[in-house]
């Protein structure tokens, strides 16, 4: 019977290990990934600004399930779009708005 649970031991002992080092690689694996979407999905240049967003929940707009947002800062205005029909891919506009209304729409809440 020693004999036996010694063996047992022995072979459960690189399962263990094994086990160890998978998890540690999983670890690893995801401290590499970027901390946040919007790293990626953010955008500017020439005075506009560009996110991809899911679920553009505000509204005047229902939920959707991706959108693009610009921010033109010449002009000062949000414009939302999404693509309403995926066989199509055209880009329809769904919100439109100037910054300053929203902000004091926002103050005054």
């Amino acid at each position: 019977m020693k004999r036996t649970n010694a063996i047992q031991r022995l072979l459960i002992a690189p399962l263990w290990a094994s086990a160890f080092v998978l998890a540690s690689l999983i670890v690893v694996q995801f401290a590499k990934r970027p901390a946040a979407f919007a790293d990626e999905a953010i955008q500017g240049r020439d005075g506009f600004s560009f996110a991809t967003v899911r679920n553009g929940l505000i509204a005047a707009v229902p939920a959707m399930p991706d959108c693009l947002w610009v921010l033109d800062n010449r002009t000062e205005m949000l414009y939302i779009y999404n693509i309403e029909d995926a066989g199509s891919m055209r880009l329809q506009i769904r919100y439109r708005e100037n910054i300053a209304t929203l902000f004091r729409q926002a103050r005054g809440r």
